[in-house]
């Protein structure tokens, strides 16, 4: 069995591991095939639903708020715009603000470990972690006439050589639209010669380039690069179809009897959950997912696999940094109105 780490940071205040294009957990590692496909815990190629227990460990309890916003975000998997108040892109350093969003590292970091996504952005640190289009042996990146990293006029070099990472649309690639294509290998596409006239390489979801396409305040919340006061409040398009097209099932095609449909469930019980949610001393990280991945048996190439517990480990973990000071006294709906999780006193 082939299988190795997944270990997918998200730094909001030091350096890190961004759509139509996206990509998947592990895909710009050497450990796997680049091109893999990752699916969530307990996808095998079955179709139907696949339900990922998530639970938070004993003493994290006040953490429950942003768990169960996070889990709605996934569960609804609904594109949006304008989803990203201070973004920042990686060469542009950390922000201003004074709290870290636990909720946004939340989502991210179940992007990984549920939904089976990888960073969008180039994550190689000895060449420079950029913006561009996430790519494999690039060592060079030409902006292209535009001038702005990640938009679908870039070209990186050596070509042929880089191999493309990203999955994008055929029809238009431009990672923020949203609309009703059904997204499958018939849609999406990882192969250059699919790009549409006009393309050299599939645009990036991040803050730049939806400026650029006439969208303020827009990233792909897979995009690496994370700061203080940086806060998503929803999914881009670049997120929802690269879910989509993992719960197209292995064979890739829409409407077979191998797709699937995920559901995140919070259970109290973490012996019987997929994921753990936890606290822990990070030194610099601000949390990360620890996950392995096994393959899911297919007749072609093996590049699907499912996200499965590292060796050692009982569980999926999800771990938050105990040291920094988290949003999570806002955390439980009373500023904003929302009263739900409040009782009357009597």
């Amino acid at each position: 069995m082939k299988r190795g780490a997944l270990t997918a940071f998200l730094l909001l205040l030091f350096p890190v591991s961004q759509a139509p294009g996206g990509t998947f957990s592990n895909s710009d590692t050497t450990l796997f095939e680049p091109f893999i496909v990752a699916h969530p815990p307990g996808y095998e190629g079955a179709g139907g639903v696949v339900q990922v227990d998530i639970c938070i460990s004993s003493g994290s309890a006040m953490v429950s708020g942003a768990v169960d916003q996070a889990i709605q975000t996934w569960n609804d998997l609904s594109a949006t715009t304008s989803n990203c108040d201070g973004c920042r892109l990686w060469e542009e350093g950390v922000g201003d603000g004074d709290f870290l969003y636990l909720n946004t590292v939340l989502v991210h970091e179940l992007g990984h470990c549920a939904m089976g996504l990888g960073h969008i952005n180039w994550n190689d640190p000895s060449a420079g972690n950029t913006s561009f289009t996430n790519s494999k042996e690039a060592d060079a990146i030409d902006d292209g006439p535009d001038g702005v990293r990640g938009t679908a006029d870039d070209f990186p070099s050596p070509l042929p050589g880089t191999r493309l990472l990203h999955w994008f649309r055929i029809s238009d690639n431009d990672p923020f639209v949203i609309d009703e294509t059904t997204i499958d290998i018939n849609t999406y596409s990882r192969r250059i010669v699919d790009l549409p006239p006009g393309s050299s390489w599939p645009a990036s979801g991040n803050r730049e380039v939806g400026e650029f396409l006439g969208l303020e305040s827009t990233q792909s919340v897979m995009y690496s690069r994370g700061v203080s006061g940086q806060r998503f409040t929803g999914l881009t398009a670049d997120d929802v179809n690269t879910v989509q097209f993992g719960m197209s099932g292995v064979d890739e095609l829409a409407g077979t009897a191998d797709d699937y449909t995920i559901s995140l469930v919070r259970v109290d019980d973490c012996a019987s959950a997929d994921i753990e949610i936890r606290f822990e001393s990070l030194e610099d990280e601000l949390g990360f997912c620890l996950a392995d991945l096994a393959p899911i048996p297919t007749m072609g190439t093996q590049i699907h696999y499912m996200a499965v517990p590292f060796p050692g480990d009982e569980r999926i973990v999800v771990a938050i940094n105990s040291i920094f000071r988290w949003d999570v006294i806002f955390a439980d709906g009373f500023e904003s109105g929302d009263l739900a999780a409040w009782t009357a006193s009597e």
